[in-house]
């Protein structure tokens, strides 16, 4: 993985249109949603996974990951949602750029990822097509 490739900042464009409170309250709102926001904050804090990972030999970094939990259970909406799509990016950094090999927590991991990434698509549709109306 290289850092050129996996800009954290490129994860809050979406909810900087949509507005990170409305962003929050939609998917906190939706209980497939919910249920996977508290998933990954298990599978995180229980080192099921590793979500952050050293360039370029992909070493866990444990540190970063606690950050990233503790801005995930923030009572902020900015703070929320951007470890949620820092959660998004990161996962698809790993996937594009990372090994290929398939380890049964992937389907852990990526079963309330697409849940997310799914009702954030939906949100920022709705959103552009009524900016665009």
């Amino acid at each position: 993985m290289s850092a050129t490739y996996c800009r954290y900042p490129r994860a809050s464009y979406g909810p900087q249109f949509i507005g990170f409170d409305a962003l929050l309250q939609a998917l906190e709102s939706d209980p497939a949603c919910k249920s996977s926001i508290e998933a990954l904050d298990r599978l995180i804090d229980e080192e099921a996974f590793h979500i952050k990972l050293s360039m370029p030999f992909g070493r866990a970094q444990r540190d970063k990951a606690l950050q990233l939990l503790q801005k995930l259970r923030s009572s902020v909406a900015k703070t929320r949602v951007t470890a949620i799509m820092g959660i998004l990016y990161s996962v698809r950094c790993n996937m594009v750029h990372g090994n290929k090999r398939f380890a049964p927590v992937q389907t852990r991991v990526l079963a309330p990822v697409t849940t997310l990434l799914r009702k954030v698509s939906v949100v920022l549709y709705d959103k552009l097509r009524n900016y665009v109306e």
